[in-house]
């Protein structure tokens, strides 16, 4: 239903019942479990949309803890390019700093996924751009050669 709202130009209504759902179900049962999932999802795009991306990221990674393969694959790059976003945009440092943190997990995890090399591609190039926002490009480049055998293994 709230999908529908959205689709109909009708965005402060569609928000409204996903708040009203989120705050009345802090924490899914196991019968909602998997709705609770896909709606954290497509609640956290309706966020990012609409520039709210310290929410969209809160959404976006409590998504991510119950998916797995290509799926987790997709929402953690997707999660990954918001922390990029907000570390850009960000004037605190404590902030840029946690958001670092929490990016440079997901990008850990994306630098094992040497069986999709598109995601292993993706996750190596935000370790790198991650060394650009902090102002070293050479640490940026070092940190594309530290991965240089894994690189040139990915279609032997």
């Amino acid at each position: 239903m709230a999908n529908s709202l959205f689709q109909r130009g009708l965005k402060k209504e569609c928000m409204e019942i996903y708040e009203e759902f989120f705050s009345k179900h802090a924490k899914p049962t196991k019968d909602i479990a998997s709705f609770y999932n896909s709606a954290n999802w497509v609640y956290g795009q309706l966020l990012m949309r609409d520039n709210k991306f310290d929410k969209a990221v809160q959404r976006y990674e409590y998504a991510l803890k119950l998916l797995k393969g290509e799926e987790w694959c997709n929402l953690a790059c997707e999660t990954a390019d918001i922390y990029l976003k907000l570390i850009e945009q960000s004037k605190e440092k404590s902030k840029r700093d946690a958001y670092v943190k929490a990016v440079t997990v997901i990008i850990n995890k994306l630098l094992y996924q040497f069986e999709r090399p598109v995601f292993f591609g993706r996750g190596l190039s935000m370790k790198a751009h991650i060394e650009l926002l902090k102002g070293d490009s050479e640490k940026a480049a070092a940190t594309i050669e530290e991965y240089k055998a894994e690189l040139d293994n990915l279609h032997a």
